[in-house]
C-alpha cells in the first residue's frame, strides 16, 4: 500500500508469512532499508526504533496497519477514501491527522492484518480479519 501526502511517501507491506515492510520513498525510493526488519509480530511494537513524520514507528505502524485492514476488502467509496471508512464523521483524512495521540487507543485496539495461511490467490478464509472498527467519537 502507498501512502503519500505532502512531506511523506510510504509503502507499507504485510505478507502472509507475517513480514512487514515498511519504506520510505522520499529517503529510500529502492526500498533498501525496511524500516520494520525487526518486527517478528504485530504485537512487538518494542522492538521498533526510528521515526516517521516525527512520531515513533509504534505509533506510525497501527495507523498504516488500520489503513491496510480497510483497502484489503474495500468497496466503493472505502476504496478511495478510506480514512473515512475508519473515521466516519470525517474529521481524519490524512496520516498526519490519525497520528493525534487523540486517537491511540482506537489504532491500537484494531485488528491486525494477518493471514492464517499463504496460498496461491485470493482465498478469503485464510486472509485474516476482513474489517476495521470504524472511530466513535467518545461521549462525555
Amino acid at each position: 500500500m502507498r501512502v503519500i501526502g505532502s512531506g511523506y511517501n510510504l509503502y507499507y507491506y504485510v505478507r502472509c508469512t507475517t513480514e512487514h515492510e515498511l519504506y520510505d520513498m522520499i529517503e529510500d525510493p529502492w526500498q533498501m532499508d525496511n524500516l520494520l526488519s525487526n518486527l517478528t509480530t504485530p504485537s512487538d511494537m518494542s522492538k521498533l526504533s526510528g521515526s516517521l513524520l516525527n512520531y515513533p514507528l509504534s505509533k506510525v505502524v497501527p495507523r498504516l496497519d488500520a489503513l491496510e485492514l480497510v483497502l484489503k476488502s474495500c468497496r466503493g467509496k472505502d476504496c478511495t477514501d478510506p480514512w473515512c471508512a475508519l473515521h466516519p464523521q470525517g474529521n481524519v483524512k490524512s496520516l498526519p491527522e490519525a497520528l493525534s495521540s487523540l486517537y491511540d487507543d482506537f489504532y491500537s485496539s484494531q485488528p491486525k492484518v494477518r493471514f492464517s495461511e499463504c496460498k496461491k490467490g485470493y482465498i478469503v478464509e485464510a486472509d485474516g480479519p476482513q474489517n476495521a472498527n470504524p472511530y466513535n467519537t467518545p461521549s462525555d
